[in-house]
C-alpha cells in the first residue's frame, strides 16, 4: 500500500479520479454544519439541499459550513499548471483540522488524549481544475451519524483566480468526501469524541 502526503493512504478504501474533465457529478453535496463562523454571502444562488444550484453555485448553506481559505501556491501545481489532484485531499486535510481548530478543540489536542483521527474512505468527484495563485475556499458539512463511523463533505470553490481577482462568482471544482473513525494508539476503535458531535449539523 503507497503511501500519500498527510498520512493518506492508496488502495481499495481510497476512492478517487484522476481527471480535470468537465463532467456532471451524480450529486452535490449537502446539508449545513451548525457551529462554525459565517461565510461569504451567497444570498439568492444555494440551491434545495441535494440538488445542484444552477451554474454550479454555492449550494451548501453560507451561514453553517466551516470554510477555510488556501492561496495556491506555486509548489501545488503540476507540468498541466493545474493543482494536482492528490494535493485537493492535504486541502480537506487543512480544512478539517481548521474546523477543529475553530471549534475549540485542535487535533493535537485529541491526540493527547489518544485519540487519533484515521481516514477510512476519501472520495473527490474533479469538475474543473485550480491553478497557481487561485484563492480557494474549501467548505466543510459534518452531517449526522450513527455508530463509530462518521463522515465529512467538502465543497472546493475558486473565489478568486491569479487573473481575475474579482470573479462574476465562486465556482465549484471539487466535491468530495472522507470518512473516519477515533481510535487509540494500540489500534483499537473508539466512540468518537464529543468534540465531533458538538460538529455536528442539526
Amino acid at each position: 500500500m503507497s503511501r500519500l502526503p498527510f498520512g493518506f493512504t492508496t488502495g481499495s478504501g481510497l476512492l478517487y479520479k484522476h481527471t480535470h474533465e468537465e463532467r456532471c457529478m451524480k450529486r452535490l453535496i449537502h446539508g449545513s454544519l451548525g457551529t462554525a463562523r459565517p461565510t461569504l454571502s451567497s444570498a439568492g444562488r444555494a440551491s434545495r439541499p441535494g440538488e445542484p444550484g444552477k451554474g454550479d453555485k454555492r449550494s451548501m448553506s453560507a451561514k453553517s459550513v466551516y470554510r477555510h481559505m488556501i492561496r495556491v501556491p506555486y509548489a501545488h501545481v503540476d507540468q498541466m499548471r493545474f493543482v494536482y489532484y492528490a494535493n485537493y485531499l492535504v486541502y480537506f486535510e487543512m480544512a478539517r483540522t481548521g474546523m477543529l481548530r475553530e471549534s475549540g478543540t485542535p487535533y493535537s489536542a485529541l491526540e493527547e488524549k489518544g485519540v487519533l483521527l484515521p481516514v477510512m474512505v476519501a472520495h473527490c468527484d474533479y469538475r474543473q481544475p485550480a491553478r497557481y495563485e487561485d484563492l480557494l475556499a474549501i467548505d466543510v458539512d459534518f452531517p449526522a451519524f450513527k455508530g463509530v463511523r462518521f463522515r465529512l463533505n467538502y465543497l472546493v470553490w475558486r473565489v478568486e483566480s491569479g487573473t481575475d481577482p474579482q470573479p462574476a462568482e465562486e465556482e465549484l471544482l471539487v466535491a468530495g468526501y472522507t470518512e473516519h473513525v477515533c481510535m487509540s494508539p494500540d489500534g483499537k476503535v473508539l466512540r468518537p469524541d464529543p468534540a465531533f458531535k458538538q460538529l455536528v449539523r442539526h
